[in-house]
């Protein structure tokens, strides 16, 4: 079993936040090309779910036939958005996926490797099976969390009314919140797990989704605190991205509601479009920096030690041919160790 310290936890950062601050731009474009199509969409059921609606209302139609408008575009459009996203989504997170991979392993992809799924007919299959692996597994997994959440939640509601206690009630639901988001945290990061399979589909695109998944996330098998650990050390990043968004925006509103007038709502603009800059480029460094890095830890704990001529692991058939190279530390202590052999006599 491989150590993973903080050691090479920060080994692994570094790199990989190194090579994401080379390609910035690129990350950007290649973030931008994944979410341009997935808004246009969403978009697009939005307007055909509620479309009718507001034709309706613009034209004077009494509530009821908005409210029935409304339930009918809402009760197909639940269906159709869901597919939809998975259709779409399944190939550009394969493409975004590659991307990421490549970049940390050291490759110089561009932006346009998150579109190639959709240029052959078995990576677009690939996308959508492995989407749907995956919201299958987020589904098994939070399942019983939810239904235990929602039980808890008539029980206290019903204890609460007995007793007539409002405070008991109130406490007692935040305290119950609180354990959900907890233990929905830990789920993430399982179903983390379960994602790097794009990886091992990356190096072998004809791995079964549902394979490609278990086999990735078993190499995390014994690893899960170190993981959890992994994921907490970018909760400086998050908030720092999103507090520099919420700050533009905070400023923006301030703005406006002191000056007012004209100014007031240039400055408010001027706020926004600042966010707006903030949350593409900090959001995406924080999303390819911590991608890059999850990859390269699932690539350094896949690939067999040195000096293993084989790679042997129980329950996982799937053997990584794109694994991260060599660090300069590995490397060195490598040259170490052969420079200690000895030489054939003369």
């Amino acid at each position: 079993m491989k150590t993973f310290n903080a050691q090479k936890r920060r080994e692994i950062k570094r790199e990989c936040r190194s090579r994401v601050s080379a390609r910035l731009g690129t990350c950007i474009g290649a973030n931008f090309l994944y979410g341009l199509p997935i808004v246009l969409v969403l978009l697009i059921v939005y307007i055909t779910m509620f479309g009718s609606s507001f034709s309706l209302m613009l034209a004077g139609a009494d509530e009821t036939a908005v409210a029935q408008a409304m339930m009918r575009g809402t009760g197909s459009g639940i269906f159709t958005a869901l597919l939809l996203t998975i259709v779409i989504s399944g190939p550009l997170s394969f493409g975004l996926m590659r991307f990421y991979t490549d970049l940390s392993r050291g490759a110089q992809p561009g932006a346009g490797m998150v579109l190639q799924p959709f240029t052959s007919g078995s990576s677009l299959w690939t996308g959508i099976r492995m989407s749907f692996c995956l919201f299958l597994r987020s589904l098994i997994w939070n399942a019983l969390p939810t239904f235990l959440l929602t039980n808890a939640g008539i029980v206290l509601v019903f204890l609460g009314i007995r007793s007539g206690s409002t405070n008991f009630l109130n406490v007692s639901i935040v305290i119950l919140y609180v354990i959900y988001a907890i233990v929905s945290f830990f789920i993430g990061i399982k179903i983390s797990t379960y994602s790097l399979g794009w990886v091992v589909l990356h190096d072998n695109e004809q791995y079964g989704a549902w394979s490609a998944s278990r086999d990735a996330s078993a190499v995390f098998r014994g690893y899960f605190g170190a993981l959890v650990v992994f994921v907490l050390s970018f909760l400086g990043w998050d908030i720092l991205a999103g507090g520099a968004v919420y700050l533009c925006i905070l400023l923006g509103t301030l703005g406006a509601g002191i000056l007012g007038g004209g100014l007031g709502l240039a400055v408010m603009v001027v706020c926004l479009v600042a966010a707006l800059c903030l949350g593409l480029v900090l959001g995406t460094f924080v999303s390819a920096y911590s991608q890059t890095s999850l990859i390269a830890m699932f690539d350094y704990l896949a690939t067999p030690e040195p000096q293993f001529a084989s790679f042997e692991q129980a329950d996982c058939d799937w053997t990584p041919t794109g694994a991260s190279a060599p660090t300069d530390t590995e490397t060195q202590a490598h040259t170490d160790e052969s420079s200690d052999e000895p030489h054939d006599a003369q």
